[in-house]
């Protein structure tokens, strides 16, 4: 990646002997995609940023055969005494998803926390669900948290599963081992 002032090149060094398509996101702090490129033969993208924001970029390769890998692989963030964009990649250890695993607490009798351990640097939603006796019970989708306290008000055995999404297009499905609530 070159930077000068609000211009940008970007340059995928990804190869395999058959080739690769390659192209490119520029994504809003907010998730919102400012700028999509059309997959392409050229592995170099260049583009003059706008705004006053704080950018990432997403890169993207495509095989012959049509598998696809995406990362994000840059962090840019508009500079207002300079009127230049700097890379503060550094500042965003985790730009894709490290997954570490999972535990619950029981602080009462039918009120639990539900963690999930993970490493992300950037903006991520979990849809819980819950699950009572084998059927569908409640869902319920927070952003930003890691952890759901939830209270279990009727007895039964529970299932709790939840689906972390992030806005680079990671996912982690997995449920906590069964609860058994009593009267």
């Amino acid at each position: 990646m070159q930077l000068s002032g609000r211009h940008i090149k970007l340059q995928n060094l990804a190869q395999t002997a058959d080739g690769l398509f390659y192209a490119w996101y520029i994504v809003s702090k907010d998730g919102k995609v400012t700028f999509k490129s059309d997959y392409s033969e050229s592995s170099v993208l260049e583009y003059d940023l706008s705004g006053e924001s704080e950018y990432f970029i997403k890169a993207y390769v495509k095989s012959k055969s049509g598998q696809r890998k995406s990362a994000i692989v840059a962090a840019l963030r508009y500079n207002p005494l300079s009127h230049t964009y700097q890379n503060v990649t550094d500042q965003y250890p985790y730009l894709g998803l490290v997954y570490n695993g999972q535990e619950f607490e029981k602080i009462d009798k039918r009120n639990y926390i539900f963690k999930i351990n993970f490493d992300y640097s950037w903006n991520y939603m979990i849809k819980w669900y819950i699950y009572r006796n084998g059927g569908y019970y409640d869902n319920l989708s927070i952003t930003d948290k890691k952890e759901l306290t939830y209270t279990f008000d009727k007895p039964g055995k529970y299932t709790v599963m939840y689906y972390l999404t992030t806005l680079n297009g990671d996912n982690e499905f997995w449920n906590f081992e069964q609860i058994e609530v009593g009267e």
